[in-house]
């Protein structure tokens, strides 16, 4: 089985559409089948843009695990020509957390290609975030059998998709997404934010300063011209309005 190791580094890396697309692009490759812990909508274009063929079929098991997934991304998914949706969970104390993206041939049972590694189906995790995976590729029906396989055991976690379950599901996801906004928003100013995370790692989690305004930390603003022994600061005219100083207040400064 030939292998392709794939580490992504950064934002917008092309490492994983390059290696992905080199070996799908395969005529007789027609089917697609993804498992993924979560999906978004910004993932689907990711996807079908690495894949270097065209594909007629695909099947997808989407994770609904602390509904994460977006309800939009399935939707997308659903209404696809040819396309088939499972959701899947493995309960309150567990995660559905597979990534396989394979490809293979209706037609021709050696072929088949499989991306396995820690990206997501978003554009985070299939274009940004630091990721690591392997892309492996069948050289014959044994190969090629052991492949499906895996992504089959997927499936047959999965639950077929349904509207009703559907829209309990988005019910679900806009309610958490409000609670998530506030409660992310509190834990990052009061716990867990950039300087706490530099402490952790030993870095200055900073940006460094390149010499223009939007690097800098720290900018110092020369407004006005200490007087009486320092007592008072006398603003020119012109910067009155910038601090909204005016009547008696503009008359004590």
């Amino acid at each position: 089985m030939k292998f392709d190791l794939i580490t992504q580094l950064g934002d917008d890396d092309p490492v994983f559409k390059t290696a992905f697309g080199k070996a799908t692009s395969i005529a007789d490759l027609d089917r697609l089948d993804v498992a993924a812990a979560y999906a978004t909508s910004s993932g689907i274009p990711v996807l079908t843009g690495a894949i270097g063929c065209n594909i007629e079929v695909s099947r997808w098991v989407i994770g609904i695990d602390d509904a994460v997934s977006q309800p939009s991304a399935i939707e997308h998914l659903r209404d696809m020509l040819g396309s088939e949706v499972r959701l899947a969970s493995s309960g309150p104390r567990l995660r559905f957390h597979p990534k396989i993206y394979q490809l293979w041939s209706s037609n021709r049972p050696e072929m088949c290609v499989s991306y396995v590694g820690s990206g997501n189906f978003t554009s985070n995790g299939l274009a940004r975030n630091v990721e690591a995976g392997v892309v492996l590729s069948a050289e014959s029906i044994e190969e090629a059998g052991i492949l499906r396989s895996q992504w089959q055991t997927m499936w047959n976690h999965g639950h077929p998709l349904n509207q009703a379950g559907l829209d309990v599901y988005k019910q679900a996801y806009m309610s958490l997404r409000a609670a998530r906004k506030k409660t992310d928003e509190k834990i990052k100013r009061k716990v867990l934010d950039d300087d706490l995370i530099g402490k952790i790692l030993g870095i200055n989690h900073q940006p460094k300063f390149d010499g223009t305004p939007w690097s800098a930390a720290v900018a110092w603003l020369e407004c006005g011209t200490a007087s009486a022994g320092g007592r008072d600061l006398e603003f020119p005219a012109a910067m009155v309005p910038f601090f909204r100083l005016t009547g008696d207040s503009a008359k004590r400064l």
